[in-house]
């Protein structure tokens, strides 16, 4: 019998337009069927120009038992979330919900860069995208006002007469086109007091994610406790910071961090030093890529990747590193892989490694351990 190929999984973006900037609306990021299942999504969505709009918040649908998303109010921004609940043959499956809110008149795409899709066995979904359009009518009712004072005075030096002449033009749309618009001009002669309100400029934030060993541990910036690890995508003010991240029984990190306007930057790894003595992971050494000694053609290797990810790699009960990670120089074989992330269910199979080759471990999808079943 022919085996026909497997249908692709198409993700659409849902699309709305927005009568004027300030206006909010929800749309739906979804899927059409998954033949496999589906097990989890790492994903990136991102408006083309953020000057039209931006998401205000996320909301995950009933089937994602574990679910995260980094900061919002955002124009570029993370969301995942895994289950054990949708099976081979859904369709028409809910990913998020998102609040869009219109910043400026125009239209914008809000599109998703995939990370990772993994189906219901653990293999990989490679979808095909459909990107949403944001349109946003109205422009901003822009006020043009000119002052005129004149100041006479009479024969006595104490009668002051102050008269002052105020126009005003102002200028507000009527549609989306910005030539569709109605000038009205007011004329008015009166004693008048003027105030003055200074405006400041707005600067984009930075974003700072946060991950440590052990989990948990409290996160304090400037002397203000954020939460506790990890952190994902923390808005702070341009500048230099100061970052504290500290666990009972482990000794304090701290360091000065350089936050960029509209930049996201993720600090290596954070561990702590054991003070005291007691049980506990052990504390690794973060390698991103290990090589061992072996003749070129007689070794293999693998590549390990985990959500979330810094999980501490073992191959046949001996510390490699942590996630994501390319282990080279492996004898031809089979090894036992086990990764172990703090208060998450540990993994452990059964990886072959090839001479000459990498063998690409599936992503491996990790879980609280409050959702053992």
């Amino acid at each position: 019998m022919l085996a026909l190929p497997a249908l692709a999984t198409t993700l659409t973006v849902g699309s709305a337009t927005l009568p004027a900037a300030g206006v909010t609306t929800s749309i739906v990021i979804s899927g059409d069927s998954f033949p496999s299942g589906l097990r989890g999504y790492l994903m990136n969505a991102t408006f083309t120009d953020p000057s039209i709009a931006e998401v205000t918040g996320i909301t995950f649908p009933a089937w994602a038992l574990l679910k995260a998303n980094s900061t919002v109010p955002s124009t570029d921004f993370m969301l995942t979330a895994a289950t054990y609940s949708v099976p081979p043959g859904s369709s028409a499956v809910t990913l998020a919900t998102l609040n869009v809110r219109g910043k400026s008149a125009g239209s914008t795409s809000l599109t998703l860069n995939i990370k990772e899709i993994t189906a219901e066995g653990g293999g990989s979904i490679t979808p095909v995208i459909v990107p949403g359009t944001i349109t946003v009518g109205g422009i901003p009712t822009t006020t043009t006002t000119t002052t005129t004072t004149t100041t006479t005075t009479s024969p006595s030096p104490t009668e002051t007469t102050t008269t002052t002449t105020t126009t005003t033009t102002t200028t507000t749309a009527t549609s989306p086109l910005p030539t569709d618009t109605t000038t009205t001009t007011t004329t008015s002669t009166s004693p008048t007091t003027t105030t003055t309100t200074t405006i400041p400029t707005y600067v984009d934030p930075g974003y700072l994610t946060v991950f440590s060993f052990p989990g948990k541990a409290t996160v304090i910036i400037d002397g203000t406790a954020i939460g506790i690890t990890p952190q994902i995508d923390i808005a702070l003010s341009p500048g230099s910071h100061t970052l504290k991240v500290s666990a009972a029984g482990y000794s304090e990190y701290i360091s000065n961090v350089d936050v960029i306007s509209g930049q996201h930057k993720r600090l290596p790894f954070v561990i702590l030093q054991r003070t005291s003595g007691g049980g506990g992971f052990p504390t690794p050494t973060i390698t991103t890529t290990v090589t061992q000694t072996g003749s070129p053609g007689e070794t293999g290797g693998m590549s390990v990747k985990s959500f979330p990810k810094n999980a501490v790699i073992y191959l046949n009960n001996e510390v490699k590193g942590n996630t994501p990670a390319t282990i080279q120089g492996l004898a031809p074989g089979d090894y036992e892989l086990k990764l172990v992330y703090p208060r998450y269910q540990t993994k452990v199979k059964t990886v072959t490694v090839e001479a000459g080759k990498i063998t690409a471990v599936p992503l491996i999808l990790m879980f609280p351990d409050r959702f053992t079943r």
